[in-house]
């Protein structure tokens, strides 16, 4: 079996090498068969085209909520929008009632205290709580102060760590540079956007605002002076990670499309359709951290809210300690202060990230990358060689490693984002498959098979050659395709299980071709459904297809056991 299936998978991976690198066999069995079928498609109607747009849509829809993502992001981030949110009579107020029920609650467990004392007469309990107890007694009634103060240093320290790029910069500004867009021009200043609108808001067009499909936004010169979240969330998203840009499709070449060959347009078409994979990743690697961001902080408002009105209750837990377990109440301390810090530790990645990506871009091209500085024509828009790709890639990998090691912080955060981040670990894959997903390697009968489809059909072969099948048999039944494996199986199975008109049906033609009474065993009844001369396969096969069952994609061998498992009548008694 091995042996086969060595030998089946040299011979059709020589067979689809040749097929790729002969223009002639492209030409023959690819694009003529296609125009047999009713003419050359046209771009809109082929299944490039089809695949194209859908991945243009999706890449679309994740750029409009990207922008949204980034406009609610500014404000998020902000510490002065967080600091005006706590400060509310409504919070306030019920930091009060707290306070007031946990006062009562001392006031209980300190007639506990004593009539415990009083009654067993052991004060190790009473020693070893009630300098926690006081301590508890006088903080309880300054708890909304020092939460505020907590935030206040959390502030100052996220400040400090965005002013980083500047401080270390000459001057103190931070001189915002992109690698130029043609090689060998000079390189050009970064912008920022200071607003952005959408649907109506962009009818009629305001002045000076870009379109951008239903989204239209504002540009403005680089501020040296940018030491904040709002700056480095514009230099890495917006500069670097190009946001607005990302999505621009290059047009492919119209000469081909136009009056090429047929084997021209296909290979425009799929190389149109790698570039549309190749921006959907892209735009998908930059979309997903900054929707992981933007869930993470908009949790991080209820939760700063809920710990400030609740902070009395910590001292519940600090006084008892252990004991509460899982009901323990010092945990909201613990939450408000990791929410209190998130910013600073999301802003450490974001600055160095941007100080490294700012620096790199200071150095002209050729001194450091050399080669990767020639022009390779346009790879996105405004962007011809493989330095700026690498600038782009760098960036996404800052915001992306960065902001997931940053939310380690919590197991709230990571467990809000787990499902973001495994998306985004898929979406990859599932993008590079696409374009190899796309079925044009003709099989007969009008269908056809795609690149990923051959390891299946290899598998179909290998199984029907092991099983006694001839060669053209066998090879028939890999290229018909079919569902072969564990869901033709399941589906023959489950048919033969449940009574039903269907299981009536297939049960009577089954015992019109192997004959009532007939027993076997698993070799005879597979030599017997290898003997084409007498239909019985071809008879199930068809029965089978009429509850719309496939089993083309499985051997007679496999036939056989479902058969002799499921229906007993035919089995042969072990002697």
């Amino acid at each position: 079996m091995l042996k086969n299936k060595k030998l089946t998978t040299g011979l059709l991976s020589f067979a689809l090498l040749t097929l790729c690198f002969s223009i002639d066999g492209w030409q023959s069995l690819i694009i003529e068969t296609v125009a047999a079928q009713g003419g050359t498609p046209a771009p809109s109607t082929n299944i490039f085209t089809s695949t194209a747009n859908l991945a243009v849509i999706i890449a679309t829809a994740m750029e409009v909520l990207a922008f949204m993502i980034f406009h609610f992001l500014q404000y998020l981030l902000d510490p002065l929008f967080i600091l005006e949110l706590t400060a509310t009579e409504g919070l306030r107020d019920i930091w009060k009632y707290s306070r007031d029920i946990m006062n009562i609650i001392f006031a209980f467990m300190l007639i506990f205290a004593g009539i415990y004392t009083v009654i067993t007469g052991e004060k190790e309990l009473v020693n070893s709580k009630y300098k926690k107890f006081i301590l508890a007694v006088v903080l309880v009634n300054f708890s909304w102060f020092f939460p505020r103060v907590i935030l206040d240093v959390a502030n100052v320290l996220t400040a400090t760590i965005y002013q980083l790029p500047a401080g270390l910069s000459a001057g103190g500004s931070v001189d915002c540079k992109l690698p130029p867009k043609i090689p060998g021009g000079p390189s050009e200043d970064c912008t920022i956007i200071t607003d952005v609108k959408y649907f109506k808001g962009c009818d009629p067009l305001p002045t000076d605002y870009i379109a951008q499909g239903i989204v239209c936004y504002k540009r403005d010169p680089w501020v040296g002076e940018t030491n904040t979240a709002f700056g480095m969330l514009n230099g890495l998203v917006v500069n670097y990670g190009k946001l607005g840009e990302l999505t621009r499709v290059i047009n492919p070449s119209a000469t081909p499309a136009a009056g090429g060959t047929k084997t021209e347009r296909y290979k425009q078409y799929l190389l149109f359709l790698m570039h549309i994979m190749f921006i959907l990743v892209l735009m998908a690697m930059l979309f997903l951290p900054l929707a992981a961001m933007f869930v993470v902080f908009l949790i991080r408002i209820p939760i700063m809210w809920v710990t400030i009105a609740f902070m009395p209750f910590m001292f519940l837990g600090f006084v008892i300690g252990d004991k509460m377990k899982n009901f323990d109440s010092m945990k909201i301390f613990e939450h408000y202060i990791k929410a209190a810090f998130l910013p600073a530790a999301v802003a450490v990645p974001f600055a160095a990230g941007f100080l490294i990506l700012t620096e790199i871009t200071q150095v002209s091209c050729p001194t450091i990358a050399g080669p990767l500085c020639a022009d390779t024509g346009p790879l996105l828009t405004n962007v011809n060689t493989l330095w700026g790709i690498l600038m782009l890639l760098i960036s996404f990998f800052i915001i992306w490693f960065g902001f997931w090691a940053a939310l380690s912080i919590d197991t709230i955060y990571t467990s809000a984002t787990s499902g973001i981040r495994s998306f985004g670990s898929s979406i990859g894959k599932t993008a590079l498959k696409l374009p190899l997903s796309v079925p044009i390697i003709p099989t007969g009968g009008g269908e056809s098979m795609s690149i990923l489809g051959i390891d299946d059909a290899i598998g179909r072969l290998n199984s029907g050659l092991s099983s006694g099948m001839s060669g053209k048999d066998a090879f028939k039944a890999a290229a018909g395709g079919g569902k072969g494996g564990a869901t033709a199986t399941a589906e023959f199975s489950k048919v033969l299980n449940s009574p039903s008109n269907a299981q009536t049906r297939i049960l009577t033609d089954i015992r019109a071709k192997l004959g009532v009474g007939n027993k076997f065993n698993q070799q005879e009844l597979t030599a017997h459904l290898g003997q084409r001369g007498n239909g019985s396969r071809s008879a199930i096969d068809a029965s089978l297809k009429k509850e719309n069952i496939d089993i083309s994609g499985l051997n007679d061998s496999e036939v056989a056991k479902i058969i002799l498992t499921k229906v007993p009548e035919f089995q042969k008694a072990t002697p």
